[in-house]
């Protein structure tokens, strides 16, 4: 059939041209690549953040590794440790310092305390993760020094032939130095090192019996106890001659006599500043320090931790600045540290406050019976985690900031222990522990994912060192933070709260501005300005807020009351400008209609702008006490002002609806 004539004489086209076609085909195929794709990334990233976030889920492992037959020599141990890799333990006592393999139980290397210095030893406090140690001898003379295995690694051309054959995790001992290889290419040279400073301090003449060593920022400080109850406390500062470059030791100490009974005094700590000194004594007594100015101690509090007839068996500092777990022969744990307390007692506004306890497990057979004692107490080098050993073989490993229970070995089920756990030690990296009961040493593989992320330190209210009380608490890791803090609520709540307070500004201003584009605004800017807003509406919220942080939070935070008064004054002046145009002649208003967008632009909005500097000092000192960032931080001012801005484009929106639907009717009617 023909088709009809047109009026121009040419005949429509009834097929569609190929490159349409082609064109329309590869950009079907491209717009669904791209919508596969886009689902399939999205779908990827849940996926990276499920694998993620998955090792905060698992369950911590404790694997048995082996027991080995070890007695000590006779003597009383003054300290131990382990190695960087965990197989390896070290022992000192009062004759002999000694490394051995845990994995056989052989002896790898052996020193006699006379080559280092520290024949005479009575007391040490050995620092984990460092060589740095505090020695206290039977003379009453204290140094400082290095004790431990030395960690290092070796070129693989300076490897002994003798170690070159091992294979991974084994070593070998050549020329006093164990050589241990980690994988193909690494391999460790592990030294024993005893070796006194120059560091002496002379100040007591009794034994030591309990000594502590801090590490601060410029030096250290230590504190030593003897048998009759004096105390030595001395911090060193370490300084560098410019000129010769030469270091020196300036120390300054002082000594206090207190009024304990001598043989009741047993335990010493100072915190991880050098600042306090801690005193607690095996009947539960308490005494704190403050110890900035050593001329004049200053004894901030005395009192009494332990209930009657209970005794304090273990006291150990955690990783942390003034935390302290201590253990008594009732089975309690407790976790102690300073806290600003909001009434304060003490000239320092400081109190030593029991955070939270545990108890061991009562004797099923007999629950009338005392609670297995505490025997043993080892703090971790890294983390807010601990051991603890009863009486009953049983090891916890607790977490002290959410206050969990991480795991329980009982070590009865696994080994042939036949005394009391005397020692617990836990490895450097929180993957292994060891404990020893005088004839055994057990080893086990802990693998604990993230005690530190749990319902609790998530949506709980957790007790923080150096916080008032419990707190719902958020930082992130940029810092060398103790105590990880990882509260969602402040994040959650803050993600309302911002929501909240953008929509209240947010959704007045988009409706009025919907109603002025579709209703008042010309066809020509109408154009314009709708696909600047389909186009704004494509991109990503989270892009859009990342710009808005990025580029323009600084320049509004220069001036932040500026620009708050500013939501006021522009558009009050943008309607006074309104109500001036009405008074003009229609005639004058329709000449000058080009000019409407001009005026608003150039003349308007800059005498807005300026209002609203002019007003932003009145404001801030009338409605935030003279400081909008101090009102911010809650150290100023009352909460009026905040709520007069947040709920102003609300309050404007239901003016204007009841405006529209009471007033100007009635306005109509009164009218006619």
């Amino acid at each position: 059939m023909n088709q009809p004539a047109t009026f121009t004489g040419r005949k429509k086209r009834s097929a569609t041209r190929a490159t349409v076609l082609l064109s329309d085909t590869i950009a079907r195929i491209v717009i669904t690549l791209g919508g596969l794709a886009t689902i399939a990334a999205v779908l990827l990233v849940g996926v990276f953040l499920f694998v993620v976030a998955l090792p905060l889920f698992r369950s911590p492992t404790v694997r048995f590794e082996q027991s080995i037959a070890w007695e000590p020599t006779g003597h009383s141990l003054l300290t131990s440790g382990l190695d960087d890799s965990g197989l390896i333990a070290w022992f000192c006592d009062a004759n002999q310092i000694t490394a051995i393999e845990l994995k056989t139980g052989n002896k790898l290397l052996s020193r006699s305390t006379k080559i280092g210095g520290l024949q005479q030893a009575s007391a040490i406090c050995h620092l984990p993760n460092t060589l740095k140690s505090a020695i206290g001898f039977e003379d009453g003379s204290i140094r400082i020094g290095k004790l431990g295995l030395s960690t290092s690694y070796v070129p693989e051309a300076e490897i002994p032939l003798l170690a070159r054959s091992l294979e991974i995790n084994e070593l070998t001992t050549f020329n006093n130095v164990i050589y241990l290889r980690l994988s193909n290419k690494i391999v460790q040279k592990i030294q024993l090192v005893s070796e006194l400073e120059d560091y002496a301090s002379t100040a007591l003449t009794r034994p030591i019996t309990n000594i502590d060593l801090a590490i601060t920022n410029s030096g250290f400080c230590l504190a030593a106890l003897d048998n009759e109850g004096n105390i030595r406390f001395e911090k060193s500062t370490f300084q560098n001659n410019l000129l010769s470059d030469e270091n020196s030791i300036i120390t300054i100490g002082t000594t206090i006599q207190t009024e304990l009974v001598p043989s009741d005094l047993d335990f010493i700590r100072v915190s991880g500043l050098g600042d306090q000194l801690f005193v607690f004594t095996s009947s539960g007594a308490f005494k704190r320090f403050a110890m900035r100015d050593l001329d004049h101690p200053v004894l901030m509090e005395d009192r009494h931790l332990l209930r009657d007839n209970t005794s304090l068996t273990h006291v150990t500092r955690l990783f942390g600045e003034t935390s302290f777990v201590i253990g008594d022969n009732s089975g309690a744990i407790r976790i102690l540290f300073n806290s600003r307390d909001k009434n304060p007692t003490t000239d320092d506004g400081l109190t030593t406050k029991v955070t939270a306890t545990f108890y061991t497990q009562p004797n099923k057979r007999n629950p009338q019976k005392q609670r297995p004692e505490i025997t043993s107490i080892s703090a971790s080098s890294r983390s807010r985690l601990f051991a603890v050993a009863s009486s009953d073989g049983i090891i916890r490993l607790l977490q002290a900031t959410d206050h969990s229970t991480v795991a329980e070995v009982r070590t009865n089920q696994q080994t042939a222990r036949t005394q009391k756990l005397q020692l617990l030690l836990l490895g450097s990296r929180d993957q292994q522990l060891v404990a020893c009961d005088g004839k055994t040493l057990t080893a086990w593989n802990i693998n604990l994912s993230y005690p530190e992320a749990s319902l609790h330190s998530l949506f709980g209210k957790i007790w923080y060192e150096n916080y008032p009380d419990h707190e719902y608490v958020w930082e992130t890791n940029g810092h060398e933070s103790f105590e990880p803090k990882f509260s969602l609520v402040p994040l959650l709540c803050g993600t309302i709260k911002a929501t909240l307070y953008s929509m209240l500004f947010a959704i007045p201003i988009s409706i009025f501005g919907a109603i002025y584009v579709s209703q008042f605004m010309t066809s020509e800017w109408k154009s314009r300005i709708k696909p600047v807003i389909e186009m704004m509406a494509s991109l990503p919220s989270v892009v859009l807020g990342f710009i808005a942080g990025l580029i323009l939070a600084p320049v509004i935070e220069s001036g932040v009351m500026i620009f708050l008064t500013s939501f006021f004054t522009v558009p009050i002046t943008l309607l006074v400008c309104a109500f001036l145009w009405q008074f003009w002649s229609p005639g004058l208003r329709s000449r000058l209609s080009f000019w409407r967008f001009p005026v608003v632009l150039f003349i308007a909005l800059p005498i807005g702008i300026l209002l609203g500097l002019l007003m932003a000092q009145p404001v801030e000192f009338f409605l935030f006490n003279g400081d909008l960032f101090a009102w911010l931080h809650g150290r100023g001012g009352s909460g009026w002002g905040g709520l007069a801005f947040a709920l102003f484009p609300l309050s404007a929106m239901v003016s204007a609806l009841l405006i529209g639907r009471f007033i100007n009717p009635w306005i109509r009617i009164r009218s006619m």
